[in-house]
């Protein structure tokens, strides 16, 4: 496996490393997400997560929380905060820099973000580096206006067809994360 890449580093101005895991339905985005993140976590890394779906009503809350009678009262935005966790539903969506004000007002630390989805705002930033799951025709055309970084990576195809990367994939694009972010090393095995 390689992982290919061209152009230059995606850091935000003043801001956490951004980085874009993009690919088709299936594709094995979230699959790629974890183990990113997982890695990240290993190396010491605070790393932050944006998830954008496409459902327009996706369960997050559950019917008779507080919270939940909050937002069916009418709240425009409930933050529900307490010491272990903080979570936000608004009735508006967000563009990707909505979601990522977001996660700077509640994790301003955070040295890396990693983001699911938002391929058609992602692709074309300079300030993003994509890592794209070939195989999709679609997005290999949405990549002539990409800017910034592009890292390629292919999926195998694990138990029941389920995609699945090796870990030396892994270890690369973490490897490349720790250089930009200034800590070049190795990455830990498995």
């Amino acid at each position: 496996m390689e992982v290919g890449g061209r152009g230059g580093m995606g850091e935000s101005p003043g801001g956490p490393l951004l980085v874009a895991v993009v690919g088709g339905k299936a594709a094995g985005k979230t699959t790629l997400v974890e183990a990113i993140l997982r890695a990240l976590s290993e190396a010491g890394v605070r790393a932050a997560a944006v998830k954008h779906t496409h459902e327009a009503s996706p369960e997050v809350d559950r019917p008779g929380t507080d919270s939940w009678r909050m937002a069916a009262a009418g709240a425009s935005t409930v933050v529900l905060a307490s010491p272990n966790l903080t979570a936000v539903f608004g009735r508006e969506g967000v563009d990707l820099d909505g979601a990522l004000a977001v996660v700077r007002c509640i994790d301003p630390d955070a040295r890396v973000v990693v983001i699911e989805g938002f391929k058609s705002q992602a692709i074309p930033r300079e300030d993003v580096v994509k890592v794209v799951i070939e195989g999709d025709r679609r997005i290999e055309g949405m990549l002539k206006s990409a800017r910034g970084e592009v890292w390629r990576v292919r999926a195998a195809r694990g138990e029941g067809g389920a995609p699945r990367f090796g870990p030396q994939q892994v270890r690369e694009i973490t490897r490349r994360i720790l250089h930009s972010l200034g800590r070049p090393g190795r990455v830990a095995e498995d």
